[in-house]
């Protein structure tokens, strides 16, 4: 009952902070551990955010979108970006910071981009996204640049990868070997999505 009381009264004070805030229950010796390590020392909370899905563009604030996407990438989408997409499924949290896009690609899927606004990262949005996503569609494709600063996110959540000289070429599930085949051909053919990529 004195836990549920402190989870209450923290739910109450975080519903009042920005989205990026949390609250640490420690001891007075786990303060300086919990301040400057990644480990800490005690419990640490932090307000969650909901999840949409949708299946096309329709509903979608585009705009915000777009930004969340450019934010983290530092690049710049074509205007036309989104609504050109032969959508699959989109998800967005409550406060678009974090989003995935996925498309329909020769009968398979891919997703098209993951994306964490950089100041939401290390919240655990990425890992809640994920495993919506894969629970709805567990046969994923994607690809990230060799320098991908994800890519050790990527290597962790993915079952199976190819290099290629520009793309490391991922996917969840267990594809078959025509089917990855096929797929690999058809990410590496595609062409970049952001602007300076088509220059």
């Amino acid at each position: 009952s004195g836990m549920q009381m402190k989870l209450e009264e923290i739910g109450k004070l975080l519903e009042a902070l920005p989205p990026a805030s949390s609250v640490s229950i420690t001891s007075p010796d786990g303060i300086v551990r919990e301040l400057f390590t990644h480990g800490g020392q005690g419990t640490l909370v932090r307000r969650g955010e909901a999840y949409e899905t949708y299946d096309s563009a329709e509903g979608i604030d585009i705009h915000r979108l777009q930004v969340l996407v450019e934010s983290a990438f530092n690049r710049t989408l074509p205007d036309d970006y989104l609504p050109g997409l032969p959508v699959h499924k989109i998800y967005i949290s409550t406060n678009y910071r974090a989003a995935a896009v996925l498309i329909r690609m020769n009968d398979n899927i891919l997703l098209d981009k993951f994306v964490v606004s950089p100041d939401a990262r290390g919240e655990g949005l990425s890992h809640a996204l994920w495993r919506m996503m894969t629970e709805n569609d567990p046969v994923i494709f994607w690809r990230a640049r060799r320098n991908n600063g994800f890519n050790e996110f990527y290597h962790a959540k993915a079952d199976g990868y190819l290099r290629h000289t520009d793309w490391n070429i991922f996917w969840t599930g267990q594809p078959g070997f025509e089917e990855i085949e096929n797929m690999t051909t058809a990410i590496i053919s595609r062409p970049p999505s952001f602007v300076e990529d088509n220059a």
